[in-house]
């Protein structure tokens, strides 16, 4: 019978040390990999920005043993150094990758690069060479958008970085990514709530320098309606009393551009009228005023501009004298015959024109006649198939309410508007002006 010895396998010395060296190795990647996670969850508790990419770098610089480094982003003027420990951002064009700047080509690419041992041209600065070995750069981004970069350079224990370095750090960048992009989110949130809480304020500034809705003077009755397509608007109107007389002036302007622009350039349009009106009653020495004021703060910007109305409405000679720079021609209905006329003499828009020279004309009329003055948000707002209400509409509307209040009127046009006719991709401000001379005896 054959006894089996029992027989065991002693490895060798080589072999032993390999595989300790292995241990040792799956050891630190199971370490680094649970220090990445750690990190990973630290970044993306962080919500500044600038924090999350000082955080970044410093990990990147610690979990590769990177020397120095970088963090690039893009903006709307280029590549920016926005963290930099200890590359100077001169240093950061000069280093290439296929005859381009690393970083730029990186994030155009949206592709890594390990260039160990770093084989580019030369990279001096001030006349002094550097050093340049190995370097390491990963994109920063999201799937939809490489918003940056990140760059280390050379290896503090010498030699060159690895490819599990550029793991580590593709994987930290990774979870750094999304740290990133809430940042910005936030920022970008914090940023439109403070502008929306800027604009809730010239809001409502520029409320209170519309005047009333409903105003009366010298047996005028004065109502009006005031619909900004945004928060703030690039529509004006104003009524100012002439003192001593038995007129008032009634403005009423629009701005080409919308928005915040138009509000500024409105605000001093209403400031420059204002002014001279305490000099002069003339309409037409107003409007060659404000023409001169607004084409110098104009210069150079044609596609601003104003189509502006200014008349002086005098109530005890039933006169108007006004002049049109270019503004929709307001309606005045006369009761007597239930005619309606247009006051749109004058000549061209505001602040373009230095030299032009505007006069007058002159309406009158009677107790009980009207006399509309608007803004093209009206005229211009179309209904779902794209029609214009159109200046033919509102006349006929004009016409075909005669017999109603003020009030009623305005307030039967814009449930009209909204009703049918804001359906346009581009919504102007809306802006109307209802004077009726003498008592309402509808």
């Amino acid at each position: 019978m054959n006894t089996l010895e029992d027989t065991t396998l002693v490895a060798s010395p080589e072999i032993q040390t390999r595989v300790q060296e292995l241990e040792l190795q799956l050891e630190q990647r199971a370490a680094d990999f649970n220090d990445l996670a750690q990190m990973g969850a630290m970044l993306a508790s962080i919500m500044n920005l600038e924090e999350v990419l000082s955080a970044l770098m410093e990990m990147a610089l610690r979990m590769v043993e990177g020397q120095v480094g970088a963090i690039v982003l893009k903006t709307p003027h280029g590549l920016k150094s926005q963290v930099s420990w200890g590359l100077d951002h001169r240093v950061l064009p000069l280093i290439l990758r296929s005859g381009k700047p690393v970083c730029e080509r990186t994030i155009d690419t949206n592709e890594g690069a390990l260039l160990s041992p770093y084989s580019g041209p030369p990279v001096a600065i001030d006349g002094i060479n550097l050093r340049i070995e190995t370097v390491l750069c990963e994109p920063i981004g999201t799937k939809s958008e490489t918003v940056g970069c990140i760059v280390v350079v050379n290896k503090n224990s010498g030699g060159g970085f690895t490819e599990h370095d550029r793991t580590v750090l593709r994987t930290l960048v990774n979870y750094a990514a999304v740290a990133v992009q809430n940042a910005r989110l936030l920022a970008v949130s914090v940023e439109k709530k403070v502008l929306d809480h800027e604009l809730a304020l010239a809001a409502q500034v520029q409320k209170t320098l519309v005047p009333h809705s409903k105003l009366t003077f010298g047996g005028a009755t004065i109502e009006s309606l005031y619909v900004p397509a945004r928060k703030v608007g690039g529509d004006y109107f104003d009524i100012l009393p002439n003192p001593g007389t038995d007129s008032f002036l009634l403005a009423i302007g629009d701005v080409s551009s919308k928005g915040m622009p138009a509000a500024l350039l409105m605000t001093a349009a209403r400031s420059v009228v204002r002014a001279a009106a305490k000099r002069t009653g003339s309409v037409s020495e107003i409007v060659n005023e404000i023409n001169r004021i607004v084409c110098e703060d104009l210069t150079g910007q044609k596609d601003m501009f104003i189509t502006f109305f200014l008349a002086s409405i005098n109530t005890k000679s039933s006169t108007i004298s006004y002049t049109n720079a270019g503004h929709p021609a307001p309606y005045i209905w006369h009761r007597a015959d239930g005619s309606i006329g247009e006051l749109g003499k004058g000549g061209v828009f505001l602040g373009q024109f230095p030299d032009f020279k505007y006069g007058e004309s002159n309406e009158r009329f009677r107790p009980g006649d009207r006399l509309l003055a608007y803004t093209d948000g009206i005229i211009e707002a179309a209904d779902s198939g794209g029609t214009l209400y159109g200046r033919d509409r509102l006349r006929e509307f004009l016409a075909r309410q005669a017999g109603q209040k003020s009030a009623v009127i305005l307030e039967s046009l814009r449930s009209e508007l909204e009703n049918g006719f804001r359906h346009a991709d581009y919504i102007d401000d809306v802006t109307a002006v209802l004077v009726e001379f003498g008592k309402d005896k509808s």
